[in-house]
């Protein structure tokens, strides 16, 4: 682990999944949740699709090969990224498809999601993967964070497809969306 990293996460998780097992448990009610069909996600290239989160317009079904068109109902590459003050950072989130793994991939990379967040110089840092046991998932990805603002950047399923998802933060912290890149 390098030195950045290790900084990172002893400065500002303190009691981060590593060391406090609490990021194991079902999210409670003192949540604000923002829900990330408002706020928009980069990775999407068009607004015309037949479910949400999918990656192709609905237009090209029955165009592209049934290969191509299945993939593209995957998430991958489709990231959102926010700012919060929050000392834990909780999602709520639903997969479309109940193959949760594949033989040669875990859930956490077929089906998870992985949080990032920017230390104090501007570096991404990652902090949290979300691995679901069940097709909806509503946890704590990380707690103990050190109280300030900084930036996150949540990463979608590889090979899974995402129904919703809602990022949660304590209710007294403030959330706000970050526009995607175009």
């Amino acid at each position: 682990m390098s030195l950045n990293r290790r900084l990172f996460l002893s400065t500002t998780l303190a009691a981060c999944a590593i060391t406090n097992p609490r990021w194991l448990h079902a999210v409670d009610a003192e949540m604000q949740w923002g829900d990330v069909r408002d706020w928009g996600v980069e990775g999407k290239a068009f607004q015309d699709t037949e479910s949400w989160y999918d990656r192709l317009p609905g237009r090209a079904k029955g165009v592209v090969t049934d290969s191509v068109w299945n993939l593209s109902r995957h998430s991958a590459g489709m990231m959102v990224r926010f700012q919060t003050d929050s000392t834990e950072i909780h999602v709520d989130y639903k997969v479309t498809s109940s193959n949760l793994n594949m033989p040669h991939m875990p859930a956490t990379g077929v089906s998870g999601l992985d949080l990032y967040g920017q230390d104090s110089d501007g570096q991404w840092k990652w902090i949290a993967v979300c691995a679901p046991n069940t097709q909806a998932t509503n946890k704590s990805l990380v707690s103990g964070l050190e109280p300030m603002l900084r930036k996150y950047a949540v990463y979608l399923p590889l090979y899974n497809g995402t129904e919703y998802l809602k990022i949660g933060v304590s209710k007294s912290a403030s959330l706000s969306p970050i526009e995607p890149r175009k």
